[in-house]
């Protein structure tokens, strides 16, 4: 569904308070629910992304990029200087004065090398020394969309899902009961045909206990 048909719909949606309403608006109230609120709530291979980057010499920090919903837990690895082979995982403090405890230079560019700690706070992942190459960093991430564009949304599922979604917040704040009660309903059916798809993929037991 492209982003102008999603746009119509919205009006529809709206029982016609929104029809007045500049493309630009609406947007906002899709791309909310788009980017932040689905992929919080509906799970799988829909929100399963990498987020990959090289580091640069003398990096000790970097900001954690907007539209990311959550870093998986020990899911980070960093490769060998100047090939993608021999991966190393990297592992994962949350506790940043723990952190600054075990290593108290990680700001120091003098005492470069390779990373093989990070430390996850503040919406930011620290290393615990600068970097003394240019290496690949992969993390395992929950990841929402970036905005929408005139593609719009191929899957329909999804595009009725934001339309809805974005129609019941929208209403809401217009404080019509009436509207937000039946655009709540109507996306909650399709957050959960979401759901349900998401997680129709097989799923392995889990090794049985040893006692």
């Amino acid at each position: 569904m492209n982003l102008a048909t999603m746009r119509t719909q919205f009006k529809a949606h709206t029982s016609g308070l929104a029809d007045q309403m500049a493309d630009p608006d609406i947007d906002g109230y899709m791309n909310l629910i788009y980017m932040w609120v689905i992929p919080t709530e509906v799970d799988g291979s829909l929100t399963e992304s990498l987020w990959e980057r090289a580091i640069a010499i003398n990096q000790f920090l970097e900001t954690v990029p907007a539209g990311m919903v959550a870093l998986n837990h020990n899911k980070h690895w960093i490769h060998a200087a100047n090939t993608l082979s021999s991966p190393q995982r990297l592992y994962v403090s949350y506790d940043y004065m723990s952190f600054t405890f075990r290593w108290p230079d990680y700001r120091d560019t003098t005492k470069t090398g390779k990373p093989d700690e990070i430390c996850i706070f503040n919406n930011a992942v620290i290393y615990n020394r600068p970097s003394d190459y240019a290496y690949l960093v992969v993390s395992q991430c929950r990841a929402g969309p970036g905005v929408l564009t005139s593609a719009g949304i191929g899957d329909d599922i999804h595009a009725l899902a934001t339309i809805s979604g974005a129609s019941w917040i929208y209403l809401q704040e217009k404080e019509d009961s009436v509207g937000a009660a039946r655009e709540g309903g109507l996306y909650d059916i399709y957050k959960n045909l979401m759901l349900t798809r998401s997680q129709s993929r097989y799923q392995p037991r889990r090794p049985a206990r040893s006692f």
